[in-house]
């Protein structure tokens, strides 16, 4: 290999090395997020922090702020920090990301439905419930003018209603939108085995609870166990609560059971005294 030859690889490979193009940056943006992700599966979430701002930035000085990747940076970082409870900075770069997508895309897009659900999730998590409630029924009303009421989505607005109403107690509002909910992810799931349509199971079940109808609540949360069965070990803790609370609704209808039939037997033993008095 001559000298020339030599030189004219040295170049290209120097130029290549130099030359920082826009691909390029975004095919490491890509990288960064993929190092995340598998930081997030090891919950290391310091690293899944520092990857997903890696990301960001190279997206920004590349793409410019106001492009749909650079939101979706903005989102991952403010996941990232909701998971590791720094609620403050979470709210600061959903509101960022919101920005974005809403002069992308406008203010009633799906897009800006999610990232409105999203945002409300950390004002719940703040205790600031008059912003969540706002915020999650945006959420749900967008969804339900773009995407229709038998979206998977759709049905992800109705639990985090519901959840939210049952967190206040209103458990009679929460089950209308559980039900509604479960109905819908029934449809779309069929007879695929799912964690998402367990967890509809107990939260339903939670409220026939809480409205002293047991033995709904126990029919209910059976049916998300028989699913939380093919999904989980026996040592998953999700299986080993919903275990814990059915034993606890069967001891209320045991107790309701035997209560009922005292009082029965009381009410036919006073029947037959007034009879033969």
């Amino acid at each position: 290999m001559t000298k020339t030859i030599q030189q004219k690889q040295k170049n290209i490979l120097l130029d290549s090395f130099f030359t920082y193009t826009e691909e390029t940056q975004v095919k490491t943006a890509e990288e960064y997020n993929k190092l995340a992700l598998l930081y997030k599966s090891k919950k290391l979430n310091n690293r899944v922090i520092e990857y997903y701002k890696e990301a960001l930035n190279i997206r920004e000085s590349s793409l410019g702020l106001f492009h749909r990747k650079t939101a979706e940076s903005y989102s991952n970082l403010a996941q990232a920090y909701f998971e590791s409870q720094v609620t403050s900075k979470a709210k600061e770069f959903y509101k960022k990301s919101l920005k974005i997508k809403e002069k992308i895309f406008g203010i009633g897009h799906k897009e800006t439905a999610t990232l409105y659900a999203n945002l409300a999730h950390v004002y719940f998590q703040e205790h600031n419930l008059e912003k969540a409630s706002i915020l999650y029924r945006k959420a749900l009303h967008i969804r339900l003018n773009t995407i229709g009421e038998s979206h998977i989505e759709t049905a992800s607005s109705y639990h985090d209603l519901g959840y939210f109403y049952a967190s206040e107690y209103a458990h009679s509002e929460a089950l209308e939108l559980f039900k509604k909910s479960l109905r819908i992810k029934k449809r779309v799931y069929g007879s695929k085995i799912n964690s998402d349509l367990a967890d509809s199971y107990s939260h339903l079940a939670l409220c026939y609870y809480h409205l002293f109808e047991y033995q709904k609540a126990y029919e209910t949360l059976k049916k998300g166990i028989e699913i939380e069965h093919k999904i989980y070990t026996e040592k998953d803790i999700n299986l080993i609560l919903s275990k814990r609370n059915l034993r606890e609704i069967e001891k209320l209808l045991k107790k309701r059971n035997n209560s009922l039939y005292l009082k029965i037997k009381k009410f036919i033993f006073n029947i037959f005294l007034k009879k033969y008095i």
